[in-house]
C-alpha cells in the first residue's frame, strides 16, 4: 500500500479493532519528484480494508445552517469509530452503514466528492497456500 496524497487506509480486523494503514506520500501527478513509501500488510479471514476519499472525513454541514445546528467536521476519528461499529458486517453492509453515518452527519448534503471502497476477506477463508477470495463493494 502506498499513499499518494490520499488519506490512510483503514483495516477493520475480524475482532473489530481498526488500524490505520499507510505513510503519507507526495500528491500523485502534482510534483515532479514522487515520494512514496510502500507499507506491506496482510488481511486475514474476516478482515476488511477500507479506502476512501477526503470527502468521507471532511463532511461539513450545508452552508446557511443555523449556528446552533452546526456540527463539527466528520473527521478521521469519527470514521474509525463508525468502522469499528461495523464489526462482523460484510463489505456491502459496511459501506451502507458508513455512508449512512456520513449522510446523517451532514444531513444529506455533501460538501465534497466522496468515494468509499471496501474489500473484505470471507470469514471462512482457508489459511494456507490458496489466496483468500475477497468480497468487494465500491
Amino acid at each position: 500500500m502506498s499513499l499518494a496524497g490520499h488519506p490512510p487506509a483503514l483495516v477493520r480486523r475480524a475482532g473489530g479493532h481498526v488500524e490505520k494503514l499507510g505513510v503519507p506520500g507526495s500528491l500523485l501527478g502534482v510534483f515532479p519528484a514522487l515520494r512514496l513509501t510502500d507499507t506491506p500488510f496482510e488481511l486475514g479471514p474476516g478482515d476488511l480494508l477500507l479506502l476512501y476519499t477526503d470527502g468521507a472525513i471532511e463532511a461539513r454541514p450545508r452552508p446557511g445552517t443555523a449556528p446552533e445546528e452546526v456540527e463539527a467536521v466528520f473527521g478521521e476519528a469519527d470514521l474509525t469509530h463508525a468502522l469499528a461499529a461495523t464489526q462482523g458486517m460484510d463489505a456491502t453492509a459496511t459501506i451502507d452503514r458508513l455512508t449512512g453515518v456520513v449522510d446523517a452527519h451532514h444531513h444529506g448534503w455533501a460538501s465534497d466528492d466522496t468515494a468509499v471502497l471496501a474489500l473484505r476477506v470471507s470469514p471462512s477463508a482457508q489459511t494456507g497456500t490458496e489466496p483468500a477470495q475477497p468480497e468487494m463493494l465500491a
